[in-house]
Protein backbone atom coordinates (compact mmCIF):
# COMPACT_ATOMS: atom_id res chain seq x y z
CA UNK A 1 0.00 0.00 0.00
CA UNK A 2 2.81 2.17 -0.49
CA UNK A 3 1.80 5.09 -3.05
CA UNK A 4 -1.13 5.62 -4.86
CA UNK A 5 -4.52 7.00 -3.75
CA UNK A 6 -5.34 4.67 -1.21
CA UNK A 7 -1.68 4.89 -0.16
CA UNK A 8 -1.67 8.63 0.66
CA UNK A 9 -4.65 8.54 3.02
CA UNK A 10 -4.64 5.93 5.19
CA UNK A 11 -2.04 6.54 8.59
CA UNK A 12 0.97 5.51 8.51
CA UNK A 13 0.22 3.18 11.51
CA UNK A 14 -1.89 1.14 9.64
CA UNK A 15 0.35 0.47 6.45
CA UNK A 16 3.02 -0.69 8.17
CA UNK A 17 0.86 -3.69 9.58
CA UNK A 18 -0.90 -6.68 7.12
CA UNK A 19 -4.87 -6.06 7.34
CA UNK A 20 -5.21 -9.80 9.46
CA UNK A 21 -3.43 -8.02 11.97
CA UNK A 22 -5.39 -4.68 11.54
CA UNK A 23 -8.59 -6.09 11.78
CA UNK A 24 -7.17 -8.06 15.30
CA UNK A 25 -6.16 -4.66 16.38
CA UNK A 26 -7.92 -2.36 19.85
CA UNK A 27 -9.34 0.29 17.75
CA UNK A 28 -11.84 -0.23 15.72
CA UNK A 29 -13.07 3.20 14.87
CA UNK A 30 -9.70 3.78 13.42
CA UNK A 31 -9.65 0.24 11.51
CA UNK A 32 -13.31 1.07 10.00
CA UNK A 33 -11.88 4.65 8.88
CA UNK A 34 -9.11 3.07 7.45
CA UNK A 35 -11.36 0.55 5.49
CA UNK A 36 -13.55 2.86 4.73
CA UNK A 37 -10.89 5.10 3.22
CA UNK A 38 -9.43 2.45 1.33
CA UNK A 39 -12.51 0.86 -0.52
CA UNK A 40 -13.56 4.97 -1.13
CA UNK A 41 -11.06 5.50 -2.46
CA UNK A 42 -10.45 3.03 -4.57
CA UNK A 43 -13.85 3.55 -6.19
CA UNK A 44 -12.50 6.82 -7.57
CA UNK A 45 -10.78 4.63 -10.22
CA UNK A 46 -14.59 3.83 -11.22
CA UNK A 47 -16.30 5.34 -14.34
CA UNK A 48 -18.46 8.53 -13.45
CA UNK A 49 -21.82 7.51 -13.34
CA UNK A 50 -23.06 10.48 -14.87
CA UNK A 51 -20.82 10.65 -17.74
CA UNK A 52 -22.19 6.71 -18.51
CA UNK A 53 -24.56 6.78 -21.29
CA UNK A 54 -24.37 3.26 -22.67
CA UNK A 55 -26.60 1.84 -19.19
CA UNK A 56 -29.72 2.71 -18.10
CA UNK A 57 -27.70 3.98 -14.25
CA UNK A 58 -29.85 6.59 -12.16
CA UNK A 59 -27.36 9.32 -11.21
CA UNK A 60 -29.46 11.65 -9.62
CA UNK A 61 -32.35 11.27 -7.28
CA UNK A 62 -34.12 13.57 -4.77
CA UNK A 63 -33.16 13.71 -1.44
CA UNK A 64 -36.11 12.19 0.03
CA UNK A 65 -35.69 8.55 -2.10
CA UNK A 66 -31.93 9.06 -0.82
CA UNK A 67 -33.81 8.77 2.80
CA UNK A 68 -36.19 6.19 1.93
CA UNK A 69 -33.20 4.00 0.42
CA UNK A 70 -31.11 4.63 3.53
CA UNK A 71 -33.95 3.33 6.14
CA UNK A 72 -34.66 -0.04 3.71
CA UNK A 73 -31.03 -1.08 3.67
CA UNK A 74 -31.43 -3.52 6.13
CA UNK A 75 -34.70 -5.27 4.61
CA UNK A 76 -35.04 -7.98 2.81
CA UNK A 77 -36.97 -7.93 0.34
CA UNK A 78 -37.30 -11.65 -0.19
CA UNK A 79 -38.88 -11.80 3.23
CA UNK A 80 -42.31 -10.83 2.52
CA UNK A 81 -43.18 -12.58 6.06
CA UNK A 82 -41.06 -10.36 7.70
CA UNK A 83 -41.45 -7.54 5.98
CA UNK A 84 -45.36 -7.55 4.11
CA UNK A 85 -45.53 -3.72 4.09
CA UNK A 86 -42.25 -3.23 1.91
CA UNK A 87 -44.77 -6.33 -0.21
CA UNK A 88 -47.86 -4.01 -0.20
CA UNK A 89 -46.11 -1.56 -1.57
CA UNK A 90 -44.09 -3.50 -4.19
CA UNK A 91 -47.76 -4.57 -5.60
CA UNK A 92 -48.96 -0.95 -5.89
CA UNK A 93 -46.14 -0.15 -7.79
CA UNK A 94 -46.99 -3.50 -10.25
CA UNK A 95 -50.17 -2.39 -10.32
CA UNK A 96 -49.27 1.78 -10.73
CA UNK A 97 -47.12 0.31 -13.63
CA UNK A 98 -49.88 -1.74 -15.15
CA UNK A 99 -52.07 0.93 -15.53
CA UNK A 100 -49.65 3.60 -16.85
CA UNK A 101 -49.10 0.74 -19.09
CA UNK A 102 -52.66 0.62 -19.86
CA UNK A 103 -53.30 -3.04 -19.17
CA UNK A 104 -56.93 -4.28 -19.08
CA UNK A 105 -56.77 -5.41 -15.63
CA UNK A 106 -54.43 -3.17 -13.90
CA UNK A 107 -55.64 -4.15 -10.21
CA UNK A 108 -55.11 -7.99 -11.22
CA UNK A 109 -51.70 -7.56 -12.75
CA UNK A 110 -49.36 -9.78 -11.40
CA UNK A 111 -45.48 -8.94 -11.21
CA UNK A 112 -42.25 -8.70 -8.96
CA UNK A 113 -39.27 -6.00 -8.45
CA UNK A 114 -36.23 -6.72 -9.51
CA UNK A 115 -32.70 -5.11 -8.89
CA UNK A 116 -31.15 -4.52 -11.93
CA UNK A 117 -32.86 -4.01 -15.48
CA UNK A 118 -30.54 -7.09 -17.13
CA UNK A 119 -32.58 -8.92 -14.39
CA UNK A 120 -36.20 -6.77 -15.24
CA UNK A 121 -35.40 -7.93 -18.86
CA UNK A 122 -34.88 -11.46 -18.86
CA UNK A 123 -38.40 -11.74 -17.00
CA UNK A 124 -40.11 -9.80 -19.53
CA UNK A 125 -38.79 -11.96 -22.32
CA UNK A 126 -39.68 -15.05 -20.31
CA UNK A 127 -43.17 -13.27 -19.55
CA UNK A 128 -43.37 -12.61 -23.66
CA UNK A 129 -42.26 -16.29 -24.66
CA UNK A 130 -45.04 -17.95 -21.91
CA UNK A 131 -47.84 -15.24 -23.68
CA UNK A 132 -46.53 -15.77 -27.40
Amino acid sequence: MSGGIAGSVVPSTLRRRPLSRLLAGRRPRLIRLAAYRLVSDELILDGNSRQNLATFCQTWLEPEVRDLMRETLDKNMVDKDEYPQTAAIEARCVHILADLWNSPEAENTLGTSTTGSSEAAMLGGMALLWKW
